[in-house]
Formats: structure tokens, C-alpha cells, sequence
């Protein structure tokens, strides 16, 4: 509040420019701090029946206006023959806002983000590929590891929550990528069973 306080009230390029740089690391370290402590003390899950297509086109309104301001496009394949599932429905966009932000960090301008929702067998599945960079294979094995990162920010909890919140739903995260072609995450999330409250 302070660095804002004066940059909005003393003038000066430099002040500007090094009070932006203040405000951007408060900003960063409350990220870490909140990651942080949301995954050493999860609250209990609030499991009600949600629809998987809703939870996925709402949390991908989040990130469309940075995708559109990037030149990333965005494409959603839906299968409209899934009924509502148990889950968390915080959790669960908490989860896919992670692999959304993780797949624009991976991207670059005119390459693409699709996102998948299938029903298969007793399972719903829902996947988020992107044509960016790629994971290098010794990497895949490591970065749902809490803490690890390859990226020069961030806390290292991304995916680590997104692999806790799978579990917390009885479900798992799978993850498919080469260097030059992009990433594929996958959540499978059962239908057979509620999820553990």
C-alpha cells in the first residue's frame, strides 16, 4: 500500500519504475505465501454434484483475455453427455486455473490451448494440451514435486496442488510432452465413487 501510495503521489521515472518493481514482488511473494499455506493446511473439501463443463468454460473466461491479448487461441471441446459430478467446485477450478496458467506460461504467440472434457468408462476426463515449449523427459519426472520448478518465478506448488486435489477426488493427473510439440495434462476424475470429504 505504501509503494502505491507513492507512486501515485511523487513523480519521477525511476521512482516509478522501481516502486512497480516493489509492488510486482509484494504481489508474488503473497502468491507464494497463500500457495503456500493453502497446500500445508487445505480446508475440508465441499463436495456438492457441479457440471464439469460449466466448472471448465468458467475458469477458462479467467485466463481468455490474456490468451486473446497474447495472440493464443483457445478451444474448447466439450462432450455434452456428462452428468454432474461430485467435487469441490473451488478445488477443482483451482486445479484447472493451474494447468491454464502453466500452458500460457508454456506458450507463445500464435500457438494454441485445448482443453478436453470426455466421459470414458466410469470416469470423466478432462485435458488442457498446448503447442508450446514442451517438458524435457528428466523434468516430467520431477514437477509434481512441491517446491519444483523450472520457471524463474513461482513457488513450485502448481502442480503439486493440482496432484493433491486429484487425489483428495479420488483421481489422478497424468501428463504427456515432448520438447518442441507441447504438453498435455489429463485429470480423471471418478464417477463410480464420491469423492472423501
Amino acid at each position: 500500500m505504501a509503494a502505491s501510495y507513492l507512486k501515485k503521489n511523487f513523480q519521477g521515472e525511476i521512482l516509478s519504475e522501481f516502486l512497480s518493481i516493489i509492488e510486482e514482488e509484494v504481489m508474488r511473494l503473497n502468491d507464494i505465501t497463500t500457495n503456500f499455506l493453502g497446500f500445508s493446511k487445505p480446508a475440508p473439501l465441499d463436495i456438492k454434484e457441479w457440471a464439469i463443463n460449466d466448472i471448465v468454460k468458467s475458469t477458462v473466461e479467467l485466463i481468455r483475455q490474456e490468451a486473446t491479448d497474447r495472440n493464443i487461441e483457445v478451444v474448447l471441446l466439450m462432450d455434452e453427455n456428462i452428468f454432474p459430478v461430485p467435487c469441490d467446485y473451488s478445488r477443482l477450478r483451482q486445479a484447472l486455473l493451474n494447468l491454464f496458467i502453466n500452458a500460457m506460461d508454456a506458450s507463445n504467440e500464435g500457438d494454441a490451448i485445448t482443453v478436453t472434457t470426455e466421459l470414458v468408462n466410469e470416469d470423466v476426463t478432462i485435458s488442457v494440451r498446448d503447442t508450446g515449449t514442451g517438458i524435457d523427459q528428466e523434468e516430467v519426472e520431477n514437477i509434481f514435486k512441491p517446491f519444483y520448478t523450472t520457471k524463474t518465478r513461482g513457488s513450485g506448488l502448481g502442480l503439486a496442488i493440482v496432484d493433491r486435489i486429484m487425489k483428495e477426488h479420488e483421481g489422478s493427473i497424468s501428463v504427456d510432452s515432448a520438447v518442441g510439440t507441447g504438453t498435455t495434462f489429463t485429470l480423471e476424475i471418478p464417477m463410480r465413487n464420491h469423492a472423501k470429504v
